[in-house]
């Protein structure tokens, strides 16, 4: 029994403009190996990826336009919280804190892309 093909994951891939290019071997390779695996990733572009003919790669992509700070953290924390219990979200996670952090300060509003990748484990 190979405990991979039993072990749904979620995996969080925030702020990816700048690897964005290189994901598409990293997240096809990660899917290969943990087929429940599922995969939320935000970046301001969205994600071009291409699985082979004979993979199962779901995916869904929310692409919304010029989204305040305060807003871009809310609708991932939206988006995240989905796929997790209450035990696997800190409690000291805040909202409006994460609004102040240095790098969203820097989008002034750019548009945002959520993309959520589903492996074919998990259908």
């Amino acid at each position: 029994m190979d405990l991979a093909d039993h072990l749904a994951t979620l995996v969080v891939l925030d702020g990816c403009d700048i690897v964005l290019p290189a994901l598409e071997i990293f997240i096809l390779n990660i899917v290969r190996a943990f087929p429940c695996v599922q995969i939320l990733l935000t970046s301001i572009e969205k994600l071009q990826i291409e699985a082979n003919d004979g993979e199962v790669l779901t995916k869904e992509t929310v692409h919304v336009e010029e989204l305040g700070k305060l807003d871009c953290a809310k609708l991932f924390f939206k988006q995240a919280r989905g796929h997790l219990t209450s035990r696997q979200i800190r409690q000291h996670t805040s909202i409006e804190a994460l609004s102040e952090d240095e790098r969203l300060l820097g989008t002034a509003g750019n548009p945002l892309s959520i993309s959520r990748l589903v492996g074919r484990g998990d259908r």
